[in-house]
């Protein structure tokens, strides 16, 4: 009776405390217990406690033998010394974990320490590289700089001297009243404008020429002179000015820089002008219909600027005969024939030009003076024919129209620019 006392008061001890036994006591002394003392439910209860904290133990021992990172052994190895708090061996290899998991974490501050040295290093060192590279890139912007503003300057003095011996030469075919207005001038796109001296003409055709067409005669007066283009806008200065080759992969085109361009429409010129007078600081515009006609007359009243006979066409335009007729089927390089009394290349044949004028009927004035066409309306003059044309239409007076928004093969312009 005494003995059957003392197991219940130990299983119970067990129950409260059972971390301080071992299990397989516990189920020993269970088992002997004499049949008529025992308490079947509480030593069930008793018997599976101890069996379940044996199986975690041999469940740690494996984990232990097999687990490789420190901190996570120990935690498995203190979990074990709860459970055999008495082993020895187990407190020594808990011990050493300890100190090597110390070790570790003194080599990883170590190694941070160092980390945070080298990269202080490296934000040093990149603050100094960058100052360096700063200076490198000053030295070197400021010798390309340099460079850039020698370039530039030399350029310039080459455009310049260029500039003036094209005016030089060029003056030699002004007229009298061209070289009272001064030199003729070169922009910044390297146009050759020369000017024109104000004055009156009979504008249109006699009722005799039996090829006019809204053509009426009648006298015209220019009260203000002006500078004209002396040939048509060139593929290059149109492309200086507007970034664009509106021609470029075009059928019936040759390209170059000194070739007219061409595929441009009126509202095409037009914006031209506007960005060459921002990019200049003075005014370009297109001709009028009766500033064109005066230019190209020169001063004569015949049916052509060099006199009436058609057979010296050729050497003045590029026409049907001698262009599109020929297999040249393309508008040529400007300023290769004859110029006419003022200096003006092409005012026959070559390309159409755009004029400002709104296309309309002269009217049944006698004496206009600076005409400028109908205040409205959907078609604009274009006037000296091209390469593709026939004679009669390169004919000083001959005028004919054209929407502002086509582009054609055969069709160009010439700028004007306001005389100061």
């Amino acid at each position: 009776m005494r003995r059957a006392t003392v197991l219940l008061e130990r299983a119970g001890r067990a129950e409260q405390q059972y971390s301080q036994f071992q299990d397989q006591a516990v189920l020993t002394t269970l088992a002997n217990w004499p049949q008529t003392l025992q308490q079947p439910a509480r030593i069930e209860q008793l018997q599976k406690m101890a069996t379940d904290r044996l199986g975690r133990v041999q469940q740690l021992k494996k984990q232990i033998a097999t687990e490789t990172i420190a901190d996570r052994k120990l935690s498995l190895v203190e979990e074990y010394m709860l459970l055999r708090p008495g082993d020895k061996q187990a407190g020594k290899v808990a011990e050493g974990l300890r100190q090597q998991i110390q070790e570790e974490k003194h080599r990883q501050r170590q190694a941070e320490r160092k980390r945070q040295q080298i990269k202080k290093m490296i934000i040093t060192g990149s603050a100094l590289a960058g100052v360096l590279l700063l200076l490198v890139t000053g030295l070197w912007i400021r010798s390309s700089y340099k460079a850039e503003a020698a370039r530039v300057a030399a350029e310039r003095v080459t455009a310049e001297r260029v500039a003036a011996e094209r005016t030089a030469a060029f003056k030699k075919q002004m007229a009298p009243a061209q070289l009272a207005l001064g030199d003729p001038v070169v922009n910044s796109v390297g146009m050759l404008l020369v000017p024109i001296p104000a004055g009156e003409f009979q504008m249109g055709s006699p009722e005799s020429d039996s090829e006019a067409y809204e053509e009426t005669g009648h006298l015209v007066k220019i009260t203000k002179p002006f500078y004209l283009g002396v040939c048509e806008v060139t593929q290059q200065q149109y492309e200086k000015v507007m970034g664009v080759r509106p021609w470029e992969g075009k059928q019936n085109v040759k390209e170059g820089a000194d070739y007219s361009a061409v595929y441009v429409s009126h509202d095409d010129a037009v914006e031209f002008c506007r960005r060459l007078s921002k990019q200049e600081g003075v005014e370009y515009h297109l001709p009028t219909e009766a500033e064109w006609e005066y230019a190209c007359r020169g001063g004569t009243t015949t049916v052509f600027s060099f006199g009436d006979d058609a057979s010296r066409l050729v050497q003045y335009g590029w026409y049907h005969n001698n262009a599109w007729g020929i297999g040249e089927k393309y508008a040529h390089r400007v300023g290769q024939k004859l110029p006419n009394r003022w200096g003006l290349y092409d005012m026959h044949g070559n390309v159409w030009e755009w004029c400002q004028d709104w296309y309309g009927s002269y009217g049944r004035q006698q004496v206009v003076s600076n005409p400028m066409g109908p205040a409205q309306g959907n078609r604009r003059v274009v006037r000296g024919g091209s390469f593709l044309s026939h004679l009669s239409n390169l004919r000083s007076a001959n005028r004919l129209h054209n929407l502002p928004v086509n582009r054609n093969v055969d069709t160009g312009f010439r700028a004007a620019r306001t005389y100061h």
